[in-house]
């Protein structure tokens, strides 16, 4: 059914700018305030009225949509920054506990080991990194070869080349574990071995000193392992901290950009009415990621040189939003014509014959009972509805006509919806009518 009209008596006009501010429901404040009127009017000359004031919203619409994007990123650099400070205290906790592996005390071969790996990985790092910046000395003195710097380059690479023979010696962190499984292993074929009388142990002395060296033995091979996840958790922790840091780097960024839109258009600095699509669509359809994304097609500029982030008042976006809103109200009229009935002189006289949906059942039932009979109908003269006699070829007719009848308004319909499509400006969209 369609909703209920709004009739233009129920409107307030400026009596300056003569403009609609007002209907029954509430204050026309929004774009939303102004679409669902749109979409509840019926008048089509109200329908136009208001498509024109939806594109006046449309820019204090955008407005508000950068402005709030712009809290938006600014909770996020919040947010990222919360992150930070949480990361720095886990690393500051995993430096502490791998800090106490320094300790003579209960070092293993796996923690030697593992600290070998770390010191010579570590040391190749920075001297590759060394190498580099030398290198560039040299690329920058345009081809004069400064010994000194060529001397220390070679005796860094060296000094790689010896870390990387000494790492390919070392053994994998598999044979340590392996190690561990059979420690444990062991101690529990010792533990089998452990005997009682009474609540007094009476196990072969022998038999508890292996037990008490096995279990020294795993405790030195746990302390090496745990040593290596807390290395590793260490390096994890670090690289999330870069990676915030570049987050929260980016945050700051967009949040400048964003206020720079904000303030060019509360000051009025925009050479142009400007209504925000460009921008707007890419922050809430994730194609720019304020903190995350690439900004760097975001700004555009003017002949003059003002930053501008939007196209011109035409911008497509907006046009087919509106458009679609005046779809929908052809939609609702295409719906309201088909159902409010058809004309039919199938019994000599023209007559209108109910459409609703109910109607159109029983009129393909009477079609397909082919029989004559009495059938309601509303006499188009003496507009008096009853039931008048049908033959079975009348009521064929009829259903015909009705079948015809439906197919020309879609047809109708449709040709405007495409009209809609194509529309680039909102002249042309005011100017579509359904009568």
């Amino acid at each position: 059914m369609p909703k209920k009209s709004i009739k233009k008596k129920k409107y307030k006009i400026d009596e300056n700018t003569n403009k609609i501010i007002q209907y029954e429901d509430g204050d026309l404040n929004t774009l939303e305030d102004v679409e669902e009127a749109i979409i509840n009017e019926e008048n089509e000359s109200i329908v136009n009225d208001l498509i024109v004031k939806a594109d006046e919203y449309e820019s204090d619409k955008v407005t508000q949509i950068i402005e709030d994007d712009w809290w938006h990123c600014e909770e996020r650099r919040q947010n990222i920054d919360n992150d930070i400070a949480d990361v720095n205290v886990k690393i500051t906790n995993a430096t502490a506990i791998k800090s106490s592996f320094s300790s003579d005390v209960l070092l293993s071969d796996w923690y030697n080991n593992e600290k070998q790996i770390d010191d010579l990985t570590t040391n190749n790092r920075k001297l590759k990194i060394r190498n580099q910046e030398l290198q560039n000395i040299l690329h920058n003195n345009l081809g004069v070869v400064d010994q000194s710097v060529q001397d220390e380059i070679n005796v860094n690479q060296a000094t790689i080349n010896s870390n990387n023979v000494t790492l390919t010696g070392l053994p994998e962190s598999s044979v340590f574990e392996l190690q561990l499984q059979t420690l444990e292993s062991t101690l529990t074929t010792l533990e089998s071995q452990r005997t009682f009388s009474g609540e007094t142990e009476t196990t072969d002395s022998a038999v508890l000193t292996q037990i008490s060296v096995t279990e020294t033995a795993i405790t030195l091979k746990k302390y090496g392992k745990h040593y290596k996840a807390t290395k590793h958790k260490l390096r994890v922790l670090n690289k999330d901290i870069v990676d915030l840091n570049e987050r929260n780097r980016k945050s700051n960024v967009s949040i400048d950009i964003i206020q720079t839109h904000l303030t060019k258009i509360i000051t009025g600095s925009y050479t142009e009415m400007v209504d925000g699509v460009e921008v707007t669509k890419q922050l809430l359809e994730g194609e720019y990621n304020p903190w995350l994304g690439d900004y760097s097609n975001l700004s555009k500029y003017d002949p003059n040189g003002n930053l501008i982030t939007r196209p011109p008042k035409s911008s497509q976006p907006f046009i087919s939003s509106v458009a679609k809103l005046k779809s929908d109200y052809f939609d609702m009229m295409t719906n309201r014509t088909v159902f409010e009935g058809f004309t039919s002189a199938a019994t000599g006289e023209e007559h209108t014959y109910n459409a609703e949906i109910e109607n159109q059942l029983n009129l393909v039932g009477a079609v397909m009972a082919g029989v004559d009979m009495l059938y309601t109908c509303t006499n188009n003269m003496s507009k008096v509805k009853t039931q008048i006699p049908h033959t079975a070829d009348q009521i064929k007719q009829v259903f015909a006509d009705g079948i015809m009848f439906k197919a020309t308004t879609i047809t109708i319909f449709n040709m405007k919806r495409d009209v809609l499509n194509n529309a680039t400006t909102i002249e042309e969209i005011t100017n579509t009518n359904w009568n």
